[in-house]
């Protein structure tokens, strides 16, 4: 089973490139803040990936969220 990795940006390009560039891992797409919030309530991943301007809110909410969650340890590489 592959390590999986949320990429939460909505431009489709940037979703493609992480996804070529990390074939190792499972790239789990989002391209919205409450999809992405919902994703990281049901599953772990070793790292999220994300972009700051997403089409309903800031990228920065969902680091915020997250902590909330639980998720203190998981990475974020902000875009």
């Amino acid at each position: 089973m592959k390590r999986k990795i949320l990429c939460v940006d909505d431009d489709m390009t940037i979703q493609q490139l992480v996804k070529c560039s990390l074939p190792e891992f499972e790239i789990i797409p989002s391209v919205t803040l409450k999809d992405a919030l919902t994703k990281i309530k049901k599953e772990s991943f070793i790292a999220i990936i994300l972009d700051l301007h997403l089409p309903d809110g800031d990228g920065l909410d969902l680091l915020s969220e997250s902590y909330l969650a639980g998720n203190r340890d998981t990475p974020f590489i902000v875009l």
